[in-house]
């Protein structure tokens, strides 16, 4: 089946593929392009300076609260901090911020963040203000407000796995390592914002290779293949998943060059904690970073089978793009709604395993072990390319062309 393999491949390999992934890159260039094209931050206390170049001075300010998060690193930060330029602004004390059109970026915002997690329990706040007695039981606190942010989940999690949880939460290695990574949060919201679009685009590649209105799809020759109709089926599987990986290959290589060239790559090697808090594993940036890439892989593969099941189902190339299509859009359109059943549909669904891997309302407990969605996305996977799978051996069994029957 290898030589089918191939053919398929290159049914897909065309050119209008390769248009089609430029355009969508240019669409994910165009979605991120107002977030890095402009920063603003305070440069004294009466002016503001703006644009790509202040990019490297925000790393330049920001790695000097680069360390381990010992008791008197957080003393030293608390007195960077109130030194600082921008403290008047974080604080409230000035209003030329709402002038520029932008929110100013601080380089110690996410490291006040998590420092300020444990008395403000998950309330966004950009000051530092700790006490020293704050400072003494830091990670003591933090436990505390783990405990009281997983009673407040979504998830129903028993009191078995709350101790679990715990036990995990206990395990973590302390003191953290804090290191500027503006450059991995920001790939990991773009992530998150365009890998709805990168599935669309794997739509629009993928739709008409099981079909039969088009010539990538399936022709009365085809269905008489020596192998079967459903080796056949695999075989076009097999392509389509080749295709994917190398697409998604090409779709993170655009994120990491794109982050690296205006943010930098600086602090792979920062504890999960500055990347997605609160966290409670033992993992950095850079591994944090590669397991939520590595859910959408799982996603992209599990959408090739999605796609090809759908195209043999209605046969037509068009009803089966247009569907998919409007589908990813209105579960991306509900993936942050409030409402309980968005959220429970949200924790399912292939589009958003690269979202929140880490958070504690998505944790998979398992005799006792605690494991990141990542692994959740690995099993729902399974799960999903498993039944689509099933379902379309009967299905491709009985394909047929113009209103025939097959055999």
């Amino acid at each position: 089946m290898f030589a089918i393999t191939k053919l398929e491949c290159k049914k897909i390999f065309t050119k209008n593929n390769v248009l089609i992934a430029c355009l969508f890159l240019l669409i994910c260039l165009a979605k991120m392009l107002p977030y890095g094209q402009s920063l603003d931050m305070v440069l004294d206390e009466e002016n503001f300076g703006s644009g790509l170049s202040y990019w490297t001075l925000l790393k330049k300010e920001g790695i000097k609260y680069d360390g381990f998060l010992t008791k008197s690193q957080m003393k030293k930060v608390r007195s960077l901090y109130r030194q600082s330029k921008e403290k008047d602004f974080v604080e409230g004390a000035r209003s030329e911020e709402k002038d520029l059109g932008l929110k100013l970026i601080y380089p110690f915002q996410w490291l006040a963040e998590s420092l300020n997690f444990p008395s403000s329990n998950g309330i966004q706040d950009f000051s530092i203000q700790m006490s020293d007695q704050e400072i003494e039981s830091f990670y003591q606190d933090r436990l505390k407000a783990v405990k009281a942010w997983i009673h407040r989940s979504d998830h129903p999690y028993s009191q078995a796995q709350v101790q679990s949880i715990l036990h995990q939460a206990r395990q973590v290695k302390r003191p953290f390592y804090y290191a500027y990574n503006e450059g991995w949060r920001y790939m990991r919201d773009f992530l998150h914002m365009t890998f709805y679009l990168f599935l669309i685009y794997l739509v629009l590649a993928l739709s008409a290779l099981t079909s039969s209105d088009d010539e990538q799809g399936f022709t009365e020759m085809d269905l008489h293949t020596k192998k079967g109709r459903f080796g056949l089926y695999l075989a076009k599987l097999r392509a389509g998943e080749i295709f994917a990986s190398l697409a998604y290959l090409a779709y993170l290589g655009f994120l990491l060059v794109y982050h690296w060239m205006i943010y930098s790559l600086h602090g792979a090697n920062a504890s999960i904690e500055f990347y997605s808090s609160p966290a409670i594993f033992n993992l950095t940036t850079c591994q944090g970073f590669f397991l939520e890439a590595l859910s959408g892989y799982f996603a992209s593969l599990v959408m090739v089978n999605i796609i090809l099941f759908v195209s043999m189902f209605f046969h037509k190339t068009r009803v089966s793009l247009v569907l998919l299509t409007l589908i990813l859009i209105w579960l991306n359109k509900w993936a942050a709604s409030p409402q309980p059943w968005a959220n429970t549909l949200a924790f399912f669904t292939p589009q958003n395993f690269v979202r929140y891997n880490f958070s504690l309302s998505k944790l998979l407990v398992l005799k006792g072990h605690v494991f990141p969605y990542t692994l959740t996305a690995f099993f729902l996977s399974l799960a999903y390319i498993s039944i689509s799978r099933i379902f379309a051996m009967p299905f491709m069994n009985h394909y047929y062309l113009k209103g025939g029957k097959g055999k």
